[in-house]
Order: C-alpha cells, then structure tokens, then sequence
C-alpha cells in the first residue's frame, strides 16, 4: 500500500526542489494512495495544502495546486476549493488578502471562492472577510481594489459591527482608508456620469451607501469613528488620557519623537475626515440622482405601455 502522503514542509522545499515541485509531488503521492482526498491532510492549524499554497506566496505554486484540485474534483473542483476552511474558520483567501500578490486574490475567486464568505467556525463567529482583513494587511494599496473589483462587500462588517472602512478607521490604517476613499469616489464620479444604472451599479452604490451609513456596536458611522480617532489625538496630545484610549495611543505618549508621530496622525486624520465628510455629500447628491432617473425611466415605461394599450387608433378624417 502506498505511504500516506504527507504535507510539504519548510525543509523539503528549501533543500531539495522548488514549492511548485512539491506540491506536485504531494498530489502525486495522493493520486497513488487513491483512497486519500488530498485537502483532508491538515496541519496542526487545520490548514491543508491550499493553504499551504498561498501561505507560501507562490502564485505558481496556487496555480499548480488549483490545476491539481481541478484534476482530482473534476466538477466539484469549485466547491471543495470554496469550502476549504482552517481551525479559525478562515478559507485561503483570507492569507492572499494580507498577501502582496493580487495575481492569488485572483486566482482563488475564479476558482469558486466566495469574496464575502465570513469567518465562522462551530463555537466561535468572528464574521470578518477577506477584505478587512486586506484592510490590516501591508499591501491595501493592491489587495482592497482587487477584492472590490471581484465582488467584495464593503458594508459586510464583523461581531463587533465594524465593516472595512470602520476597521481602518479604527485601528488608523490610514493607507487602507484612502484607498477605499478613492475606489468609491471612482465608483461615484463614474455613476454620476451615467444617466442610467444598470442593476449590478445600483448594486455597488447601494454597498458603499450601507458601508458610509453603518453603526458599529458603539454606535459610531466610519464618518464618526474618525471624528472620535481626532479628538482621541488630540486628548493624547493634551495632559489627560481619555477613558477608553486605545493601547497604540497609550503607548505613544512616551516620548517626544512619537508625539511628533502623533502630531502627523492628528493631521492626516482631519484631511481624511473632510474627505470623508465631502464623500458622504458626494454620494447622497448621487443617490438622488440615481432615484431620479430611474422615477423618470419608470414613468417613460408607463406611458409607452399606456399607449400600447390603446386598441382604437382614430382614421384620417375624409376631405
């Protein structure tokens, strides 16, 4: 009976041949043991050679694992992807999404991943999506306008009601904030520009609208949230802590240089905040328009169907 095949390890790959070649040989080890299902074999983490793949961050090693998934699954290739979770109820895309390779983000969505699947497992939902977590990775710039453009939710938001953009709100991941700023005023300017949207627009905009209007379990909009971040700054900058100060902000205080660190956050976060505030008007200017036109499609819709209606069509009076 053929060995039980066994996951790859650091090793292995280092030493003796490529991550590519190894996951080839992990599933030609599976394909001689027939009764083995490949993504059964799990590490410790509940992570199976999916993931191991993306962890790895070797587009062509995911590539060679999604062919072999293919091969194995046949029709059922997209559902075993998609339903690949570990031990935190993440799937891989949550790892490509911290990942600075959007070529991963890509790769896994066209294979059958759902981009608003939400991280549950049996005793614990923490409901986070790959993109809040792309919004605490090191690489939002390339990661947050992937995720959106495959479908992403912005308004989807965790157990704590936080969405993405209260997410970078708070935890002041100010590169993630401006760059999901900037795909929705992209989304914005494109739609006001259009006198007609089609379903799959109103769609998007209805998911900014629900994200920019959204209360976390504090009850604060990411608009608000910001508003909270500024004062926080400001407090630290001043003598008194203020009572729920967060940890980061606590610890900045201790010396000179990072109270210049502070100074810099103070004032990235009040241009952040008008660009926010100036989005929000941006976007119900927006939002009426669109109900506008489509009050006016509607009633152009009606009155051609009323003058379909009509079956007595008055004749040419007689000279």
């Amino acid at each position: 009976m053929p060995k039980l095949p066994k996951l790859p390890n650091a090793i292995n790959v280092s030493f003796n041949r490529s991550f590519v070649q190894a996951v080839q040989s992990f599933f030609d080890a599976c394909h001689e043991n027939e009764t083995t299902d490949p993504l059964s074999i799990v590490d410790g983490n509940g992570q199976s050679i999916l993931f191991m793949s993306v962890s790895w961050n070797d587009p062509d090693g995911l590539k060679t694992c999604l062919t072999n998934i293919s091969n194995y699954y046949g029709d059922d290739a997209a559902n075993q992807v998609a339903s690949a979770r570990d031990n935190r109820g993440h799937t891989p895309l949550f790892i490509a999404a911290r990942s600075k390779k959007a070529e991963m983000i890509k790769s896994l969505c066209v294979a059958g991943v759902d981009p608003n699947v939400q991280a549950q497992t049996e005793l614990i939902s923490s409901d986070r999506t790959a993109l809040h977590e792309a919004v605490a990775g090191s690489a939002a710039s390339v990661t947050i306008p992937v995720l959106l453009e495959l479908g992403a939710n912005p308004s989807l938001h965790d157990a704590h009601g936080n969405n993405p953009l209260h997410e970078a709100v708070c935890n002041y991941h100010s590169k993630a904030i401006e760059v999901m700023l900037g795909y929705f005023e992209k989304k914005i300017s494109e739609y006001s520009d259009s006198p007609d949207l089609i379903a799959s627009d109103q769609q998007c905009l209805d998911e900014i609208d629900q994200c920019m209007a959204m209360q976390n379990e504090d009850g604060q909009t990411p608009l608000a949230a910001m508003s909270a971040k500024i004062k926080e700054l400001q407090n630290r900058l001043g003598v008194d802590v203020p009572d729920g100060a967060s940890p980061r902000l606590i610890e900045a205080i201790d010396s000179d240089s990072q109270k210049e660190s502070l100074k810099e956050a103070l004032q990235q976060s009040t241009v952040l905040q008008k660009r926010m505030d100036s989005f929000v008007t941006k976007l119900q200017d927006c939002l009426h328009n669109a109900s506008l036109n489509r009050s006016r499609s509607s009633s152009a819709n009606t009155s051609c169907e009323s003058f379909s209606s009509d079956d007595t069509v008055p004749s040419n009076p007689k000279k």
